[in-house]
């Protein structure tokens, strides 16, 4: 299921993954990164959701790219996965 993770869902969705809260002095856009760095190994699907600020129905072909470029590895065991982003972007095309 798509999530959007706007900057307020953030940090609550950083407490539920066990990831640290934002510091005080910390840009959003560092800790969206840094939440996303987080999140690569375990949910790169996700991970690219937290990237972008939006859930993967809404992604263009580059955010669908992202996702396979940065974790080819992970992806290549799950066909659910690779179902889903690519008839998504092939829908979108």
């Amino acid at each position: 299921m798509p999530m959007d993770f706007s900057d307020e869902k953030l940090e609550i969705h950083a407490k539920i993954v066990g990831f640290r809260q934002k510091s005080g002095d910390e840009s959003i856009a560092d800790y969206r990164a840094a939440l996303a760095d987080h999140m690569q190994s375990i949910d790169p699907v996700e991970a690219q959701e937290i990237r972008c600020g939006k859930g993967w129905d809404q992604w263009a072909s580059f955010d669908f790219d992202e996702v396979v470029k940065k974790s080819p590895e992970t992806l290549s065991g799950n066909p659910l996965i690779i179902s889903r982003i690519y008839g998504r972007k092939h829908e979108k095309a």
